[in-house]
């Protein structure tokens, strides 16, 4: 199922699947906002919301099974970036404020990125591979982080306020 919504200047979504019972869904009330979804196997769930800004981009790619990634950002200027491959992840990424930037990647089963950034001008790159891992990552405002985890049932929790960096 797809379901987009882009009522403004500019703004465009693409979504492709392969498999079944996948669910993707687009919102964008800026100008010039980008939305990329590409999920393939079964049951993904993906939605992207870009709502108060211009300028914002999100990629969701998803490969495997039950798979969910949500991106949302309010402000202007904001990129998300968001890769699962194998079965079982989550990523949940609200980004509000101006200028922000995360790129997320997970390969194995059943790791979790909650991760928010507020307030500008924060970047986060995050990095899980095996299985069990999981990430609480909270950034305000100009913060920058870099999170690696190769192995298993792996636990970062990372909270960063007023222009911190954590590596």
């Amino acid at each position: 199922a797809v379901t987009t919504t882009n009522p403004t200047v500019g703004t465009q979504a693409t979504v492709s699947q392969n498999g079944s019972a996948n669910y993707a869904t687009t919102s964008q009330n800026g100008n010039a906002d980008l939305a990329t979804i590409s999920q393939s196997q079964n049951s993904n769930r993906a939605t992207v919301s870009q709502n108060g800004g211009d300028g914002n981009s999100a990629a969701i790619t998803q490969a495997g099974n039950v798979n969910i990634a949500t991106a949302t950002q309010g402000g202007k200027g904001n990129a998300a970036t968001i890769g699962q491959t194998h079965d079982s992840n989550l990523a949940s990424l609200p980004q509000i404020g101006d200028m922000n930037s995360a790129n997320f990647t997970q390969s194995g089963n059943d790791h979790a990125i909650y991760a928010t950034q507020s307030n500008g001008f924060n970047m986060a790159t995050a990095s899980q591979i095996g299985n069990s891992n999981l990430i609480h990552l909270n950034q305000d405002p100009g913060a920058v982080s870099t999170i690696m985890q190769h192995g298993n049932g792996n636990v970062a929790n990372v909270t960063q306020i007023g222009g911190a960096v954590a590596q």
